[in-house]
């Protein structure tokens, strides 16, 4: 009889556990869940605008091209050396991720150790939009006008801090 009341005990807790642990199980279905990290949007500068030496004979402007880096002189300035070049950039973001530059300067003002200043306009950005590559990078080059008036004094000019540029991420 003892055994008899033990093998009805064990199967009593045994059907027990079993109901209680069909009652909690619940319905339902599994779902996912997925983030896409992107590296850190940034631009950082390569390289400095830079118009290089000039010969003030009269008023006139210097262009620095961004397409092919190319200096040009209009009026009566004349053009010394060869060290000029485009400000460059390197923008980072996601790789493919779009990219735009929403506003340049429109001016900025160049001085030297006496106070003469000269005016830089004029300024334009290649390429103005794109894509990033594979590598979540490109490399933008910023060209500009430099206004020379007539009686320039000479002197080193310079602009550390106005040269800005914003770059949007789509």
């Amino acid at each position: 009889m003892k055994i008899l009341k033990i093998f009805l005990l064990t199967a009593l807790l045994t059907g027990l556990s079993s109901v209680l642990a069909q009652g909690q199980t619940s319905g339902g279905t599994a779902g996912d869940a997925t983030i896409t990290l992107i590296e850190i949007t940034e631009v950082t500068k390569i390289t400095d605008l830079l118009f290089g030496d000039i010969i003030p004979h009269g008023g006139g402007s210097v262009i620095i091209n961004p397409d092919n880096g190319n200096r040009t002189a209009t009026g009566g300035v004349g053009l010394m050396g060869t060290s000029f070049s485009v400000a460059s950039f390197e923008v980072k973001g996601g790789a493919g991720q779009s990219f735009s530059f929403p506003s340049l300067p429109t001016t900025i003002t160049l001085e030297d150790s006496q106070n003469n200043t000269m005016t830089v306009g004029a300024f334009v950005i290649s390429p103005s939009s794109g894509v990033l590559g594979s590598n979540g990078k490109t490399t933008v080059a910023v060209g500009a006008t430099l206004i020379v008036s007539a009686n320039q004094p000479p002197g080193i000019y310079s602009n550390n801090t106005d040269l800005k540029i914003t770059v949007s991420f789509q």
